[in-house]
């Protein structure tokens, strides 16, 4: 009883090994020629039959002149000598090509999101001047975000500035703040294109004719009680609460940004990537805006562990755009939208 259940264990291992094409073949006894029939002849022939080298209805289990010149093309193929017999190193090549063609291949991993574009002060592009109406005008359809600093007048009238200093952007000197508005827009005329410096106001209504999203920062520590409520008259007045994202390195500006509106959501930026996110969330941001410079994929993923989004600053070259999209960030600020736009949506 026991040697026949072994039979029936030996019989339906060799059945089962013809049935998937992985008969076994040694050095001794494999010698398959014109005239050989078999299991073996058949495992080879559904083989060749597999490398389109023969028809399926010469797969017979007889080695025939078809088979013959079946091996024979194989042969060449693999610059064997050629002989339209099957010893071991034909057998093996054989399986080893079946195996290659008919491997599953592997899925294409697909690009991470594109990020958000944020069009940092518009656009910093030759012949644009950041932080003016044109360089708005000009990332309007590139950027998903205008990103654009604010700066305080003398009269506590917020216009796009970058720098505390007139040196750097218009034909005047000295600091902003020095000067009212109306001194600056009829005497500090942009460089480039010698528009005037435009106010919060003006932005703020061309991005809601437009339906665009907006990203203020507000750099000014010390700003008062009554500035913050003029801001948000601004934000008010063109009905962008949910189309605006306050950025701010100075955190406490947050809760008292929130106490006049509920819908707006802040960016925290950071110069260090290492700041920890519960120091991110514990100010009301729901966004983390981190120095790409030194920035990790590590880091990025353990902000977005804490349910933060990541908004990088800045990106000015291909490259640099290039590495944001695969640290997966969620944003990027970034001087030229342009080739942010066409970079990351080609289409």
């Amino acid at each position: 009883m026991k040697q026949f259940g072994r039979a029936c264990v030996i019989v339906v291992t060799v059945l089962c090994a013809v049935a998937w094409g992985t008969a076994s073949a040694s050095a001794s006894s494999l010698n398959l020629h014109r005239g050989s029939r078999g299991a073996q002849v058949k495992v080879v022939e559904s083989r060749l039959y597999t490398l389109h080298l023969l028809a399926k209805s010469q797969v017979d289990r007889r080695y025939t002149v078809a088979t013959v010149r079946a091996v024979k093309r194989f042969q060449r193929q693999q610059h064997l000598r050629v002989t339209g017999k099957v010893n071991l190193r034909t057998w093996n090549l054989v399986y080893a090509e079946v195996r290659r063609r008919t491997a599953p291949k592997p899925r294409p991993v697909p690009p991470p999101p594109a990020p958000v574009i944020l069009g940092h002060r518009g656009a910093r592009v030759p012949g644009i001047t950041e932080n003016t109406l044109r360089s708005m005008e000009y990332a309007s359809d590139k950027a998903d975000v205008l990103e654009f600093d604010l700066q305080l007048t003398a009269d506590d009238e917020f216009v796009l500035m970058h720098d505390t200093t007139l040196d750097r952007t218009t034909s005047c000197t000295g600091p902003v703040v020095a000067q009212t508005l109306e001194y600056l827009r009829a005497n500090c005329p942009t460089d480039n294109d010698g528009g005037p410096i435009p106010t919060f106001a003006e932005v703020a209504a061309y991005a809601a004719g437009k339906h665009l999203l907006i990203a203020p920062e507000l750099k000014d520590n010390s700003v008062t009680d009554d500035e913050i409520a003029k801001f948000m008259a601004v934000i008010h007045d063109n009905n962008l609460s949910s189309s605006t994202y306050v950025q701010s390195f100075y955190p406490a500006v947050f809760p008292r940004l929130r106490g006049l509106d509920s819908e707006i959501r802040f960016v925290y930026l950071v110069m260090d990537p290492a700041t920890p996110p519960s120091t991110i969330t514990g100010a009301g941001a729901t966004i983390v805006g981190p120095s790409l410079a030194r920035l990790t994929a590590t880091q990025v993923a353990g902000f977005k562990a804490a349910r933060l989004h990541v908004w990088a600053f800045t990106a000015s070259t291909s490259a640099q755009l290039k590495s944001v999209w695969d640290l997966r960030v969620d944003g990027v600020f970034t001087d030229i939208p342009g080739a942010a736009r066409a970079m990351y949506h080609p289409s």
